[in-house]
């Protein structure tokens, strides 16, 4: 068999790596080889080869059929910042919602507090994904991918949901997700930090709540 010939056009060797996500989307990947059955020049793309389920996230958008990608979708992929469709996030608050017994409200809240509902984000102090999940804590979790929006949001709601079975409060199980059930235990309650207070303050009211409620209330 010939080798494979790989099509690309020859401006990208030009183009800086951080430009191509952008460029890719709008060229075709295919190879072109001769058929030894037909003795005939065939033209294939490589997508329709790819295993897309062994692609990273990045990987998988970029393999999709181009009528599918959006170009809000294209400048999240250039920017880094990967954009999860409002019925993704539905869907995935639902399955932690009846897996960990916990309201879809507060899930939906805690993320929003968190990372503004960016799959990707990251905090100064290392705090990674949807839920701000610290590496220390994703390792006890056994989350090997923070910035999978669906393993994130379990792995954070079963946290949530161990705090709120020690504490029995929502304001305390809050502070202890944000500051560390030691620092909660340390000072009897809402350390006195005042990032843990405003914390709790903006998720207990984005829920619409008085902080007071327990949290096996739904």
């Amino acid at each position: 068999m010939k080798p494979v010939a790989v099509i690309v056009p020859t401006f990208l060797c030009l183009i800086p790596s951080a430009a191509l996500a952008g460029v890719i989307l709008s060229e075709d990947v295919s190879v072109s080889q001769r058929d030894p059955l037909t003795n005939r020049h065939v033209h294939e793309s490589l997508l329709d080869s790819m295993d897309l389920l062994s692609l990273s996230p990045s990987a998988r958008f970029l393999a999709m059929p181009r009528p599918m990608i959006t170009p809000e979708l294209a400048r999240a992929l250039e920017s880094g910042r990967i954009h999860t469709p409002d019925a993704e996030w539905k869907r995935i608050i639902s399955k932690a919602a009846r897996i960990h017994g916990l309201p879809e409200a507060l899930i939906a809240s805690v993320i929003h507090t968190e990372s503004s509902f960016q799959a990707r984000a990251e905090s100064p102090k290392g705090a990674q994904g949807a839920m701000q999940i610290m590496p220390q804590t994703q390792k006890e979790l056994g989350l090997t991918d923070p910035f999978d929006a669906e393993a994130n949001v379990l792995a954070g709601c079963a946290y949530l949901r161990r705090q709120l079975d020690r504490f029995g409060s929502l304001e305390l199980a809050l502070a202890a997700y944000n500051a560390g059930p030691a620092n909660v235990k340390k000072y009897g309650g809402i350390p006195p930090f005042p990032e843990t207070r405003d914390y709790v303050a903006r998720v207990t009211s984005r829920l619409g709540m008085n902080g007071r409620h327990q949290g096996n209330d739904h």
